[in-house]
């Protein structure tokens, strides 16, 4: 029986990729790398990565570990400033409602391969702080995905057959069964699963979805 649902956020709870997006090509050319390549779309394949992964990714021939630090240091800056500035809902359909009726069920925690500080940025912008019981991010653990979600089912001392990861891309499934957990697809976000032990096609869904599990 499912009684903690654990929640990616990029490409589940929001899509910020456009926000974030001009950020990146701030950063890149303060430090005159090309920006040629940075995108809205480009960031949606990226997310889900660590940040040392989708510079890797984006700028290949950049082996320097300092330009790397400078240009991580830039974006955690500016995505913030942006991302504050920005007006527009950048949430999924019905996401903040589901959240609510949700939290009524379950307990609900968000596991996220971002930087610090982001995760309570998105809990803010969206409303959702309170509904949240607890979090933790590669900027806090450092470590992979699946390490971060036993993190936390740890912390709450949380029963792994009773965790549910809810995740958009292939990523996510994976880290969630290296964690021992069940995985819900987010089929609304960025990416595909393979196997999936859930797949809910919007976010209002999955209440029923989970209903039985």
């Amino acid at each position: 029986m499912i009684k903690n649902i654990l929640f990616d956020v990029d490409g589940t709870i929001w899509d910020s990729t456009a926000v974030v997006a001009k950020a990146w090509v701030k950063a890149a050319a303060e430090l005159g790398l090309p920006t040629e390549e940075i995108s809205a779309e480009r960031l949606k394949k990226e997310f889900g990565k660590t940040m040392q992964d989708i510079f890797e990714s984006i700028f290949p021939a950049q082996t320097n570990s300092e330009l790397f630090a400078k240009l991580q240091n830039l974006l955690y800056v500016y995505e913030h400033e942006f991302l504050e500035a920005n007006e527009e809902d950048l949430t999924y359909p019905k996401m903040r409602e589901t959240m609510e009726r949700l939290s009524q069920e379950y307990n609900l925690y968000i596991v996220s391969n971002c930087q610090l500080g982001y995760i309570e940025q998105v809990c803010g912008k969206t409303g959702i702080t309170e509904l949240i019981k607890d979090f933790t991010c590669f900027g806090e653990t450092q470590k992979p995905k699946n390490e971060s979600i036993e993190i936390l089912i740890d912390r709450n001392n949380l029963v792994k057959e009773e965790c549910v990861y809810v995740g958009d891309i292939r990523g996510d499934e994976v880290s969630a069964h290296k964690a021992g957990i069940a995985f819900a697809h987010a089929k609304w976000g960025f990416g595909i699963a393979e196997e999936p032990e859930f797949v809910a096609d919007l976010f209002e869904t999955l209440p029923e979805v989970l209903k039985n599990a």
